[in-house]
């Protein structure tokens, strides 16, 4: 007895893989003597992640001319980040300084690319990436968003020799 064609064509395409909505953190295996070494570079990235968002969230909410739309979407996105810093802070640092073991959801996109390009890549490495994804953004959308907007700009600027004054 033969199987039909579709049945054979169906099992031939039918090659999906169940993925995990879940991320299970453990820190970086093998690199467990340098966590403390982490812990000065997390702490700095996050300093520069929530001093970054809040002065832009300050620049905006002094100046009204800045209460524009583009701008009032700038001070939502950078409301948004200081979240994800505060919230993924205790996780991380809980990691790298008492060894936790925690579950927390991951954006598929972040893993889907590390995935994708790094598989013939050490765990370690891959497991950095993955953090990394977690991290840059909030600092970095910071720091591109007081650079290149001309107004918040001089607005921090001006906020700071105020204070030297």
């Amino acid at each position: 007895m033969s199987k039909s064609p579709d049945s054979r064509h169906k099992k031939m395409f039918n090659s999906s893989q169940f993925t995990q909505k879940y991320f299970l953190l453990t820190g970086l295996p093998g690199l467990e003597a340098l966590y403390p070494c982490f812990i000065f570079l997390l702490c700095f990235t996050y300093l520069v992640a929530i001093v970054g968002n809040s002065l832009i969230l300050t620049v905006i909410k002094k100046n009204t001319s800045l209460h524009q739309p583009m701008y009032l979407l700038l001070a939502m996105l950078a409301f948004a980040e200081l979240g994800v810093s505060a919230s993924t802070l205790s996780t991380v640092m809980g990691i790298f300084l008492f060894g936790a073991i925690l579950v927390f959801y991951v954006p598929m996109i972040c893993m889907a690319l590390v995935h994708r390009f790094m598989k013939h890549a050490a765990p370690a490495l891959r497991l950095l990436l993955a953090n990394v994804c977690f991290l840059v953004p909030p600092v970095l959308n910071s720091i591109i968003y007081s650079i290149k907007t001309k107004q918040i700009h001089q607005e921090i600027i001006q906020l700071f020799l105020e204070r030297k004054c």
